[in-house]
């Protein structure tokens, strides 16, 4: 039998420009395969996906009806836990 790679984890916040957490807010991500998850971020802005297979490739967006971000979408190979994928929001009330 051939050793199986561990998953792994991606997880980050969504917060404003001063650091505030952003709760309610929709984060997706797509598998290589078309795979989709959802999120939604917490009272502190925080967000995780577990049980992601490592050695694939991820689409990582987030998006929010109040706020707008400069880069809503992020391309990942996912190697090991990622534990710093945070999200700034500009705010476009």
């Amino acid at each position: 039998l051939a050793p199986t790679a561990a998953n792994a984890s991606i997880a980050g916040r969504i917060v404003t420009a001063d650091g505030q957490g952003l709760p309610n807010v929709t984060i997706q991500l797509r598998s290589g395969a078309g795979e989709m998850r959802y999120a939604r971020s917490s009272s502190f802005g925080s967000y995780r996906f577990e049980d992601l297979p490592v050695g694939e490739t991820y689409a990582l967006s987030v998006s929010s009806e109040q706020y707008g971000f400069a880069s809503p979408t992020r391309v990942i190979y996912l190697t090991e836990d990622l534990t710093a994928e945070h999200f700034v929001a500009e705010d476009t009330r």
